[in-house]
């Protein structure tokens, strides 16, 4: 019989009973936070954690000798890869493509709460105001660059073209990405610096990693349109926060729209919480968020075993190097 090994998160999760439905002749062994078991460890060659820390998946590693194979519900890996882990022989594959639906739903929302002025027409509401003084935009005459065009970009992608966008997707060229009609495509490292000046919104779907932190620092802000929105639902890091608030507060950007900061929570006294609604807004790293979400992890991590087990390519495997 297999083991598995799976994080205290899933054991405690109604997720861990279709799992057990699914892959029957599978043994499910849980550890706590500690990383500790009831059972010995070193024979297990799969580890699926689950929403786990670090430090938890770094002391499985040290007792999981036999371990060949393990998987993250998340897309990316800054919460994941420890050196022993990058060093080793052992497969990590991630979850990329299942929290895209809802991410990209919320790129298109940020995109026309922008465009529509809806923040600032919400506050005149609640301030019993009518404000038939804003103009509104439409999205035709708009270009969208997706900077990172991996399964959340093109799912961006899909849903901007019916809206009449001009989409610009840049992707490292490192990987074979589907071939969208519409989608005029850039490749190459960072290739998407001289599109910036074309852009209205820039959306970042980029893994976090040494070379792209801070990628958006206040040179390449300075690349921006003064009218252009940036709209970051990958990491905070990606976005030098200084730079991003200094080019919010004087006008040098139109606005922001961010899910994902270099501190989270975001600290109520944070000076993003006192740029007016026209021009930030914020929400709490939840555009993954999607009743669906769960169980196409389930499912995806269902369909590798089964190719762990008949020894075929895993889907989504990772370069532990590279970072995603």
């Amino acid at each position: 019989m297999d083991k598995v090994i799976v994080t205290w998160t899933l054991a405690e999760n109604k997720l861990l009973a279709s799992l057990r439905a699914a892959l029957p002749a599978v043994q499910f062994i849980s550890v706590d936070e500690a990383g500790r078991a009831a059972t010995d460890l070193s024979d297990a060659a799969i580890f699926l954690r689950w929403w786990s820390p670090k430090q938890t998946s770094e002391r499985v590693f040290e007792q999981a000798k036999g371990l060949k194979w393990m998987h993250t519900p998340s897309a990316g890996l800054d919460q994941v890869l420890f050196p022993a882990l990058v060093e080793s022989e052992v497969i990590l594959t991630n979850s990329s493509g299942v929290h895209a639906i809802p991410i990209a739903e919320w790129v298109i929302t940020y995109i026309l709460l922008a465009a529509k002025r809806v923040p600032e027409l919400l506050a005149a509401q609640a301030e019993h105001r009518w404000a038939d003084d804003l103009k509104l935009q439409e999205l035709s005459d708009k270009t969208l660059l997706i900077v990172g065009y991996g399964a959340i970009g093109q799912e961006v992608a899909k849903r901007a073209l019916p809206f009449g966008l001009r989409v610009i997707a840049a992707s490292s060229g490192s990987q074979q990405r589907a071939q969208i009609a519409g989608v005029e495509l850039v490749s190459g490292a960072r290739a998407w610096r001289a599109k910036l000046a074309e852009a209205d919104y820039v959306a970042i779907c980029l893994p976090l990693t040494t070379d792209t932190r801070h990628a958006f620092d206040a040179p390449t802000l300075g690349r921006m349109k003064p009218t252009a929105w940036l709209l970051n639902i990958a990491r905070g890091e990606i976005v030098d926060e200084d730079a991003l608030l200094a080019a919010l507060q004087e006008g040098r950007i139109a606005g922001a729209a961010l899910d994902a900061f270099a501190e989270e929570p975001l600290p109520s006294s944070h000076p993003l919480y006192s740029l007016p609604a026209s021009r930030v807004i914020l929400t709490p790293h939840l555009t993954w968020s999607s009743p669906h979400v769960q169980q196409r992890a389930i499912d995806l991590f269902i369909e590798n075993y089964h190719r762990f087990a008949a020894g075929e390519q895993l889907r989504n495997v990772v370069d532990k190097r590279a970072g995603y």
